[in-house]
């Protein structure tokens, strides 16, 4: 197997797994009653128990001789990821579901490019014109009325599209650190931060996707 086909593979299996994450998200929310948080947190808990022994297992377990940058924009890079972003995003889901949360959640890629742009000195190309139009085309279809003839823009709508924004600004925050260590390990890292720093809110979010304490505590993430 080449090294393309084994990425393009990788890549596939990415996308599944993330679809299946997304849809039993919206099955807990909406059928099972679990809260948004405690989602987030378990799934973080789990996720980054599980790559952390990975990367033990393969010796890319070492977290001596970072600096204080690497470890600051891990913190928060993992921040904006893996908590904020993420409790946007399963919020998001139980309020407008999985189709238009993962639609609207394509802005990344045009918030990606932006930033990469802006903060990482990288070129701007006709292929950024392309995708970022691509991307910006699909979200504004997915929340068109035709019988209205007007966009449709909630509470659901406004956490997908701030949830790509605070996707986009971890990962290029990240991304200093993901060039200069194991992807594994900052990613272990990454969730077991965000899994600790929304842990202390669960008491106060027990509700439904739909109560407003979840978007409040967001807002105070991102300050």
């Amino acid at each position: 197997m080449t090294d393309d086909l084994k990425y393009s593979l990788g890549a596939v299996l990415s996308a599944l797994f993330a679809a299946a994450g997304l849809i039993l998200t919206e099955i807990a929310v909406r059928s099972l009653s679990v809260s948004v948080v405690e989602i987030a947190v378990g799934s973080n808990y789990v996720a980054g128990t599980m790559l952390l022994g990975w990367s033990a297992m393969r010796g890319g377990h070492r977290w001596t001789g970072w600096g204080r940058a690497d470890w600051f924009r891990l913190v928060a890079g993992s921040v904006a990821t893996f908590a904020a972003g993420f409790l946007l995003l399963y919020a998001s889901i139980g309020l407008v579901g999985t189709s238009k949360t993962s639609l609207l959640g394509r802005l990344e890629t045009i918030f990606i490019v932006l930033l990469a742009v802006a903060f990482l000195k990288e070129r701007w190309t006709p292929r950024h014109w392309l995708a970022s139009m691509t991307a910006l085309a699909g979200a504004v279809i997915v929340n068109f009325d035709p019988t209205a003839w007007s966009l449709d823009f909630g509470w659901g709508e406004g956490m997908a599209v701030t949830s790509a924004l605070v996707f986009a600004a971890g990962i290029i925050t990240l991304k200093s650190v993901l060039n200069r260590h194991s992807g594994p390990l900052v990613t272990g890292y990454g969730l077991m931060i965000g899994a600790v720093v929304l842990t202390p809110f669960l008491p106060a979010l027990q509700g439904t996707a739909t109560d407003v304490s979840t978007p409040i505590v967001v807002l105070a993430l991102l300050c």
